[in-house]
């Protein structure tokens, strides 16, 4: 919290919706670089470098300053916003939660949603969520998901979407932590 509120808002927004500086300018700092540090390597800033600083700029800031920020991203762009949101935590990173947050998680997801969720999910989650389930709850939805018809990609993502929603929603509310954050005892 170094920088104000209305600074770190603008900053950050500012991070993620800046044009690329033109090649002039970017020739001319460069050869004014290099005639006092010698030669530099060009890098140009991809749309996925910024975002990938922004993340991770925001996934190091205390949460209130996190929903802050995002709330700065989301006024300028939902889209940006939203791809943010995705890379700060993602379906694969369910599996870093605890058995207890777990629990409170698959409390609120429909059983449907995730045998589709978990299609191609990797055997560690998958064990992740079997392990939170009862023994019948686990049978039954390996076998929802070995006799279920071949469902698209893009539906697959949808899903695990649904559900990272509900985590990151649970996680706003307190109700678990999905973070560094202290856990509860």
């Amino acid at each position: 919290e170094v920088l104000p509120s209305e600074t770190r808002r603008r900053v950050i927004v500012f991070m993620c919706t800046a044009e690329s500086p033109s090649e002039d300018v970017v020739a001319r700092v460069e050869s004014h670089l290099s005639s006092r540090a010698g030669p530099t390597k060009k890098k140009k800033a991809s749309e996925g470098d910024k975002l990938d600083a922004v993340t991770g700029i925001i996934q190091h800031a205390k949460s209130s300053v996190e929903e802050d920020l995002l709330a700065a991203i989301e006024e300028k762009s939902e889209v940006l916003a939203n791809a943010i949101r995705d890379r700060l935590f993602t379906f694969e990173d369910i599996v870093k939660l605890s058995d207890v947050a777990m629990r409170r998680v698959m409390q609120e997801i429909d059983m449907g949603v995730l045998a589709i969720a978990m299609r191609n999910a990797n055997a560690e989650l998958k064990e992740k969520f079997f392990g939170n389930m009862s023994k019948r709850a686990a049978e039954g939805l390996k076998e929802e998901m070995e006799y279920a018809q071949k469902v698209r990609l893009t539906d697959v993502e949808a899903k695990q979407r649904e559900i990272v929603n509900t985590v990151r929603a649970l996680a706003g509310q307190g109700q678990i932590s999905i973070g560094s954050q202290d856990e509860y005892v």
